[in-house]
């Protein structure tokens, strides 16, 4: 199982839906690939946005911490952003002290065209 890291907090919330979308994307592809992917910003987004959840890293670290811990290694879609998300660098960081396989992918085209401002 893989957990696929992507930046998804931001002040403007048009950016986060964006981000959000794109993520949406990726993980679709690579599920069609044949990757069995997690992803908490797939799978939690909707969540909340209908119940008016947090959606900063910090809320969400003891989650996504959680299934971490279940996986076998950790992917980060190079979306715009990543190297400064501090839930992408501290998902690194948890993973890497597990010893999981952490490796970066890029995004297609199109999924880049869905985050552009």
């Amino acid at each position: 199982m893989i957990y696929l890291a992507s930046p998804y907090s931001h002040k403007n919330l048009n950016i986060q839906e964006r981000r959000y979308e794109a993520t949406c994307a990726a993980t679709a592809r690579l599920i069609k690939k044949g990757d069995c992917v997690f992803s908490p910003i797939v799978h939690c987004h909707v969540l909340a946005v209908k119940f008016k959840l947090k959606t900063d890293a910090e809320t969400w670290k003891w989650y996504n911490t959680m299934i971490i811990n279940r996986c076998n290694a950790l992917w980060v879609l190079a979306l715009p952003g990543y190297t400064k998300s501090f839930g992408v660098n501290y998902e690194i960081n948890y993973a890497q002290e597990r010893g999981l396989h952490v490796k970066v992918i890029m995004p297609t085209e199109e999924e880049l065209q869905l985050v552009k401002e």
